[in-house]
């Protein structure tokens, strides 16, 4: 574990590969809306698949709100990002 870090796990009915693409690829579909840094019920919120990717939001009018950045991508085993909570840097 990475100090000063949070680590969450859960057990789903699926494949490893489902679980993966369906947290990263399709974050977009469950990601709850309210829990947006804009508060746009019709943001975009979005991980680029690849180390240094961002995880983001995008706003109807194009406005963008970076929440994190990847640090591990090994799909479909792992993933790890930087979270910057509450804000929209480092």
């Amino acid at each position: 574990m990475i100090p000063n870090s949070v680590e969450r796990s859960m057990t789903v009915r699926c494949s490893i590969t489902t679980a993966f693409q369906v947290f990263s690829a399709q974050l977009n579909q469950w990601w709850p809306k309210s829990h947006s840094r804009s508060g746009d019920p019709n943001t975009t919120v979005m991980i680029e698949p690849w180390i240094g990717g961002r995880l983001y939001e995008r706003t109807q009018a194009g406005v963008e709100y970076v929440w994190g950045q990847v640090i591990i991508w090994e799909p479909p085993l792992r993933l790890t990002y930087h979270w910057y909570l509450g804000s929209s840097s480092e």
